[in-house]
């Protein structure tokens, strides 16, 4: 049960935040929760698409603007989008009655390692924003931003507001985060493309993190992760339909009260990536396996690796990345044009029988698989993008969602 007592934490993303109307909408929410709370803090994203045009605008003046050189620059020009977001914010809730203050990642106490575009937190002191709770304020953070212990503004990567939102509920002590986006909660596959795909109530943490990172788009990894180790349940809910209940994100999976009494496997999602590109690289050591991993990952770029020989590994990632990861390496080979389904839950590895399923279904419909892989929690296969790719997935759905 939610403590009344205990502040209670807010994010809203983009799409929530699109417009004019819409943010006076997401004032309107979060005023129904003071009703009930006396300490209510958000955490905002940019306004719909402002990143995406932020980096764009930056690229026409500078064809380097995403180069390492530049990393510091276009954090000072990221963060300015939640900025935006929060004044606005603010001032709609002042036209409600109520008393709003919005404070940056720096001014929050979001204090973060030296990486420039995809920093981690590393500590959170919140001074200013329990004062302002305590005095019965709305606090407005700006999400998906920090300040280093060099004093220098970061950002945290994509889906960094998610990851804002839950550092905070955790530093204050909140009950859960309740997290605002353009859908109703985590559904069994992507509603676009399986239109018979149903809402999930719950979902444990260890399995939103397997989907989130195979392509399921509603939360950030990082987010589930820090929610994880800290026991921080989420609750994902639609700014547009205030009568749904949404996805509640908590407990492991072998705690899941949809899994007690319950032998054998359990699909939980399908995950769908598609617009991919496998690149591989051969005559590389295991040292030098391990480099190219850890500055992947400092270039904040997404990926999947597959080792299929002692010195050769591909990589897998969306098509427009490409000009990143040639930064790093110059690859032997490359294939694009592909994507990836996979299916999602407990105890896979031990469930022979829906890895064979699948790839027989592949094959069925004539799909030329190109990787395959099972783990306890997720069968992932990798093919060539043609048009039977979605009725597939909507066949297998049918076949393994129950």
């Amino acid at each position: 049960m939610s403590n009344p007592k205990r502040p209670i934490v807010l994010k809203f993303g983009g799409s929530s935040l699109g417009s004019p109307e819409r943010i006076r909408a997401v004032a309107r929410i979060i005023a129904s929760y003071r009703k009930v709370r006396s300490q209510i803090l958000v955490v905002v994203s940019a306004m719909g698409d402002t990143t995406d045009e932020l980096i764009q605008l930056a690229l026409k003046v500078s064809p380097y603007a995403l180069s390492p050189k530049n990393r510091r620059e276009m954090d000072m020009l990221l963060s300015a989008g939640e900025r935006v977001s929060m004044a606005l914010l603010s001032m709609s809730l002042s036209d409600l009655g109520l008393e709003a203050v919005s404070f940056t990642g720096s001014q929050s106490g979001i204090l973060t390692d030296t990486l420039h575009g995809e920093a981690r937190i590393s500590q959170i002191r919140p001074i200013r924003i329990e004062e302002s709770l305590n005095n019965e304020k709305v606090v407005i953070v700006a999400g998906f931003q920090g300040v280093s212990q060099e004093k220098e503004v970061t950002t945290l990567g994509r889906g960094g507001s998610d990851t804002s939102a839950v550092a905070m509920a955790v530093a204050l002590g909140a009950n859960e985060v309740n997290i605002y986006t353009d859908v109703d909660g985590v559904f069994t596959a992507d509603p676009r493309l399986v239109p018979e795909a149903k809402k999930l109530s719950l979902i444990p943490w260890d399995i939103a993190i397997e989907a989130a990172q195979l392509g399921a788009q509603v939360l950030h990894p990082r987010c589930i992760e820090l929610a994880w180790k800290n026991e921080m349940p989420i609750r994902v809910l639609s700014s547009f339909n205030s009568e749904n209940s949404g996805t509640l994100v908590k407990g492991e999976s072998q705690l899941s009260t949809e899994l007690k009494n319950i032998e054998g496997p359990k699909v939980f999602t399908l995950a769908v990536q598609k617009n991919l590109m496998m690149v591989e690289k051969r005559g590389l050591s295991f040292a030098d396996i391990g480099k190219l991993h850890k500055n992947l990952c400092s270039s904040g770029m997404k990926f999947t690796i597959w080792q299929h020989a002692v010195s050769t590994v591909n990589f897998v990632f969306e098509n427009s990345l490409l000009s990143i990861l040639e930064k790093l390496l110059v690859p032997d080979s490359k294939r694009d044009g592909l994507a990836q389904l996979s299916i999602v839950g407990v105890g896979l590895l031990q469930a022979p029988e829906i890895y064979a399923e699948c790839l027989d279904s592949f094959q069925a419909a004539g799909l030329e698989i190109v990787r395959s892989g099972i783990s306890t929690n997720s069968i992932s296969v990798l093919c060539k993008e043609s048009p039977a790719f979605d009725g597939l997935t909507r066949e297998l759905h049918s076949k393994f969602i129950r």
